[in-house]
């Protein structure tokens, strides 16, 4: 818990220490507005983080913002590629990180990431604000994803 009393004298001392009239008009809120956001900054460290970190988010968010682009600026080619970096980003982590039983052909979501990665290749491969590596993880997830993760587990020893 934050102790509110503390950071506003310790703001006041601040103030006074720059040379600051901690009375003026403009300044009498100023402890009261920090010590508030200590609150909101400072808020839940004293829950288990592990909670929040459970929720997973899955590709759509790209989705959405490759539209948003699209709808909002059409004629704004770079903007369009950013975009586009964002959903292969977004659809790599996922490949990276969803467990490896869960590569399956009964998977729709895997299998439609898998199928997007496939498709917008050639396009990935153009794009200037991939790096080389970006697009070498892009490729070999391309051939063979699950095949991928499962020799990445062989070799790290990860159980």
């Amino acid at each position: 818990m934050v102790d509110q009393e503390k950071v506003r004298e310790g703001v006041r001392l601040i103030l006074e220490g720059i040379g600051e009239d901690i009375n003026r008009e403009g300044l009498i809120e100023t402890p009261d507005r920090i010590a508030r956001m200590y609150c909101e900054l400072a808020g839940g460290m004293d829950q288990n983080a592990a909670i929040h970190l459970e929720k997973r988010f899955h590709v759509d968010n790209a989705d959405m913002v490759q539209k948003l682009v699209a709808d909002t600026w059409p004629e704004d080619e770079e903007l369009a590629e950013i975009a586009f970096r964002f959903g292969i980003f977004q659809r790599l982590d996922y490949l990276l990180h969803i467990p490896t039983e869960q590569m399956t052909k009964d998977n729709v979501f895997y299998r439609n990431v898998v199928k997007y990665m496939r498709k917008t290749w050639r396009r990935a491969m153009k794009n200037p604000y991939l790096t080389k590596k970006n697009k070498c993880y892009h490729t070999i997830f391309t051939i063979a994803p699950r095949g991928i993760r499962v020799l990445h587990k062989k070799v790290k020893h990860i159980e």
